[in-house]
């Protein structure tokens, strides 16, 4: 569902920024300086919405009143022009985590762990998705009801969404009921259908957004009209999470085709461009596949990943747009990522040589350089690696532009934690360990959660298992640092980065520095943050602490999502019983949003049936009916990770598209 993107609460797939009424995720209208603790998106399911702050709000070329409303129709017109996000927005540390969290907080997995100590759920069972039988006859039925022409736009849009991400097992009829709902006249609804056929990944799926993305002479049959632009963005945005998802060549090569002509097209519009280079990103073909052409194939499409990467690197070296060139070099790096060393060493060479000869002192190209450098390089010690690592070094301490600076920061963090099966080397561990405490010594206060945040993100590596990996730790020195700063009390961004980062890294003795910053603490936000830490180390003793929070932050739905977050990481029965009861009196959806994206994702088959009826309640709210929605969606998500992860990890958030990522709450990424 869209999410409000005020502060980033849990579920997004994880922690979720705040959430807005329906399937799009909205950033709130940002509160005077200091800057609010925590801003992000939803987290796992993607609904992140309300005005109680925690983000900054990106510059737009409309005006935005805060929330989506109940009853909205239509979209805000979007000018060609996208606008940009101001730098001082982009200091803050929340749109990254909102971006980025979903892999790092990995949910699903840390409560199959949970139901395998607690000892619910049968051998091998997944305690986090019901039955295909449950699916069959009774969520998907409640859905389809939802997704009906009878239900108002905000709840088919929720529905489609849902619908959409559980995919199976009755597929012929949740095709023909997004088939139907594909065709709404209202703008939003039939961007999120089209999105949603992307999900679905089935063969007519393709067919159908590539004569979206075409504008062939099936559109009218299809989807009742002809599409605008943003809706053919949608198209290449589906056609990419199908992609990611495919699971063989040759569908792969029929998805790539339209998407290859839309960004290979300097005639055609820019958020269509822009789409299509995010989507190519997920075509991985198989690198290198002899075989000749067939004659008959009109027009000129890459065969093999091989091909695809050097002939991006023609559409970048001729790129004039630069919002369309900056999405390039993470699109190319996602492709090269793992692949052949040949490969991968030429781009490093070439990303490098790009940062050291760039004439403009700032520009959406330079981010996305660096964070494909972050995508691609490794801790060890080849000498692409070697020299990547270097110029990340030195672009994280000296460079002048700030969210370079900070995604520089960003992909050392990406580089160091990417050591594959193995813990990284001690020395390039301690070197990056080092680096963090001599700039945290003299850091400006905007650069502090940056500094806790790539703590927190190398941590977080460090403790996921791993086959054939022990866990891995930051350094006590580190870790002393991380607990002095929550103890000195700073700035509420640098509290809730930091705090975070003791969290993400699961060192069980901050325990007690984390609880005592909860108890100080005038900000909910910082208290949210602290309350999904306490849940990350399994501070039992909490849970008392994080049940009153649950009643104070109602209204915040940033530090609600996270607390509820925090408190079913702690004890998933209790919290499952908890979060229903309290959605069930639910009034709005700054408050029912948060919490349907929590039960989501922890709950199970004890809260389909419970969910199904509450939708049948007439006099529930709107808001209400959406969020019911969105967490029977999540419920039958067979992904760890969202569909939507993909997209938005190492997204170049800075190159701003409306279609991708909206303050009006209408981007893809603004989907749950």
């Amino acid at each position: 569902m869209r999410i409000l993107l005020a502060s980033f609460v849990l579920a997004l797939g994880v922690c979720a920024p705040v959430f807005s009424h329906g399937s799009f995720w909205k950033p709130p209208t940002p509160k005077p300086p200091p800057p609010p603790a925590y801003g992000g998106p939803n987290d796992g399911t993607g609904n992140y919405g309300g005005n109680s702050g925690g983000v900054p709000v990106p510059s737009s070329p409309t005006p935005s009143t805060g929330s989506p409303t109940v009853g909205v129709t239509s979209p805000p017109k979007t000018p060609k022009t996208p606008g940009t996000i101001n730098q001082e927005e982009l200091t803050n540390w929340s749109y990254w985590w909102y971006f980025n969290r979903e892999p790092l907080l990995d949910l699903r997995r840390r409560f199959r762990e949970q139901a395998k100590l607690t000892g619910s759920g049968a051998a091998g069972e997944d305690v986090t998705r019901p039955s295909d039988l449950m699916l069959k006859n009774s969520v998907l039925p409640a859905l389809f009801v939802m997704a009906s022409p009878k239900s108002q736009d905000n709840v088919r849009l929720s529905a489609s969404i849902a619908i959409a991400r559980i995919g199976s097992p009755d597929t012929q009829a949740i095709l023909e009921v997004l088939q139907e709902v594909v065709r709404s006249k209202d703008p939003k609804v039939q961007e999120a259908a089209i999105l949603s056929l992307g999900m679905l990944g089935e063969f007519w799926s393709i067919e159908a957004l590539t004569s979206a993305l075409k504008e062939d002479r099936n559109i009218r049959d299809l989807f009742g009209a002809p599409l605008t632009d943003r809706e053919r963005a949608f198209a290449a945005y589906g056609l990419g999470v199908m992609a990611d998802q495919a699971p063989h060549d040759g569908k792969r090569r029929m998805i790539l085709k339209p998407l290859w002509e839309a960004v290979a097209n300097t005639n055609e519009d820019r958020e269509v461009r822009i789409a299509a280079a995010n989507a190519i990103g997920l075509v991985r073909l198989d690198w290198a596949v002899d075989e000749p052409r067939d004659p008959k194939e009109k027009g000129f499409v890459p065969r093999n990943r091989t091909e695809l990467v050097e002939e991006l690197w023609k559409v970048y070296d001729d790129e004039s747009d630069i919002y369309v060139r900056g999405h390039l070099p993470v699109a190319m790096a996602r492709l090269i990522k793992g692949g052949p060393d040949e490969i991968r060493d030429v781009a490093v060479a070439r990303y490098i040589k790009a940062l050291e000869t760039r004439k403009e002192p700032r520009s959406q190209d330079l981010h996305g350089l660096l964070i494909g450098l972050g995508i691609m390089g490794t801790a060890w010690g080849a000498d692409a690696d070697i020299q990547l690592r270097a110029m990340l070094y030195d672009q994280a301490s000296t460079q002048n532009d700030s969210h370079a600076r900070h995604m520089a920061l960003m992909a050392l963090a990406n580089v160091v934690a990417n050591s594959g099966p193995s813990l990284p080397p001690a020395t390039v561990q301690a070197e990056f360990e080092t680096f963090l405490i001599r700039e945290f010594k003299d850091a400006r206060e905007m650069d502090k959660p940056w500094l806790a945040m790539a703590a927190g993100t190398l941590g977080a590596h460090l403790k996921k298992p791993t086959p054939g990996r022990s866990l891995g730790a930051l350094s006590p020195p580190l870790i002393a640092l991380l607990r002095a700063i929550v103890d000195e009390a700073g700035s509420p961004d640098t509290l809730s980065a930091t705090v975070l980062a003791l969290g993400l890294s699961e060192d069980l003795d901050s325990g007690d520095t984390i609880v005592r910053l909860f108890d100080k603490t005038h900000s909910k936000d910082v208290r949210g943050y602290a309350a999904l830490s306490l849940g990350l180390l399994g501070q039992s003793s909490s849970m008392p602490k994080l049940e009153i929070q649950l009643d104070d932050a109602r209204y915040e739905p940033v530090a609600l999502e996270h607390t509820a977050m925090g408190y079913a990481l702690l004890s998933r029965p209790r919290a499952m019983d908890s979060l229903r009861q309290r959605l069930t009196y639910a009034t709005s959806g700054i408050t029912a949003a948060p919490l349907a994206v929590v039960l989501g994702r922890i709950s199970d088959a004890s809260s389909v049936l419970p969910l199904i009826e509450l939708t049948k309640d007439k006099n529930q709210t709107l808001a209400v009916r959406e969020s019911l929605a969105l967490a029977l969606g999540l419920i039958g998500d067979p992904l760890d990770l969202s569909w939507r992860s993909s997209l938005a990890t190492d997204v170049n958030y800075a190159a701003w598209s409306p279609t991708l990522f909206d303050q009006a709450g209408l981007g893809v990424l603004n989907i749950n």
